[in-house]
């Protein structure tokens, strides 16, 4: 019976981690197994062992068989409870993974919701900036570019030395350089084609402006307009405004595709340029390709997640980068 109950115990111990068999987890497989209920139904069958000298006493066909059929429904019982006791073990393993399961759930959920709210405000907060550099910051400067050709004319009445008019040039192409920076970061910050004419508009000014820095872009929209949600726009817009931004200044692009598609349940939406590329999983080719600007990658896919919508990107040292991005529309 010692040798039968062994030739059961061993197994099930050998089976608690069988991927790492060294000492501890062995030590740690002992420890458990002798504070689990399958060691009281073993002590239950071993109590029965000092029974079986009796046998010898009657000592006939008749008492042996008696003892056989008495034994092997006992290790049957013994088998089948072991076996339900290692089952209720098992199962009160997985409740406890799925208790784990469900509230990593919920905090993800809770952090999406927390990132989603961070995106909104981040928003406001770039509306509230282009706003206040349209209204206040770029007002002014127009006014300082009026008064300086003011100046510069009156300059040119009087005749005053080249000197001092080269220097009044110079100061009136450094307003309207700055003024053409602010507008710029306007834009930048809160383009106002994307609240007036929509996503199409907006992705196909992003295209033109990436021609205008040096990247031929071109833009191609197929099948009809369906309404989309601002925040997906302006998700979708940001995606493609970092895209664009890495290729301009990493990807060492001559050329590079938007293609926008609407179907009547998706958004499909497809970027491709013929750039270096990187090594997908791994450190970019660049070490500071992704860590100067605000999104990078990460920062691309977290965007997509928050609108529900699957982002893939496929790219190989050389061959340049091509990223898919479908957004399920509500019915």
């Amino acid at each position: 019976m010692l040798l039968l109950i062994s030739l059961i115990s061993f197994p099930s111990i050998a089976q608690a981690n069988p991927s790492q068999a060294n000492l501890f987890n062995i030590r740690i497989a002992w420890h458990e197994y002798l504070h689990s209920p399958a060691l009281r139904y073993q002590a239950l069958i071993l109590s029965v062992s000092p029974l079986l000298p009796v046998v010898d006493i009657f000592d006939d066909a008749a008492a042996e068989l008696a003892w056989l059929f008495f034994l092997v429904p006992l290790f049957a019982i013994y088998y089948l409870a072991l076996a339900s006791t290692r089952l209720t073990i098992r199962t009160n393993e997985l409740q406890r993974t799925l208790q784990d399961l469900s509230s990593a759930r919920r905090r993800q959920h809770e952090l999406r919701d927390y990132a989603s709210l961070i995106t909104r405000v981040q928003e406001e907060e770039r509306r509230r900036l282009a706003r206040e550099l349209h209204d206040d910051t770029a007002q002014a400067l127009i006014a300082l570019s009026l008064g300086l050709n003011g100046l510069e004319r009156a300059i040119g009445i009087r005749g005053l030395p080249e000197k001092d008019v080269r220097w009044l040039s110079n100061l009136q192409n450094l307003a309207d350089t700055t003024l053409e920076g602010v507008r710029r970061a306007c834009r930048d910050l809160r383009p106002s084609v994307l609240d007036d004419l929509g996503l199409r508009a907006a992705l196909e000014w992003l295209s033109d402006s990436s021609a205008a820095r040096g990247t031929p872009c071109s833009f191609i929209c197929t099948g009809s307009l369906q309404p989309t949600p601002p925040e997906s726009e302006i998700a979708i817009f940001r995606i493609v405004q970092e895209a664009l931004s890495n290729i301009w200044r990493h990807a060492h692009a001559t050329q590079a595709s938007i293609e926008l598609c609407y179907s009547p349940n998706h958004i499909h939406l497809t970027m491709s340029d013929n750039g270096r590329g990187f090594v997908m999983n791994q450190q970019p080719l660049d070490p500071d390709r992704y860590s100067q600007s605000g999104l990078g990658l990460l920062g691309m896919r977290e965007r997509a997640t928050l609108i529900g919508a699957q982002l893939s990107i496929i790219s190989a040292p050389g061959k340049g980068c091509t990223m898919a991005l479908s957004l399920p529309l509500a019915q």
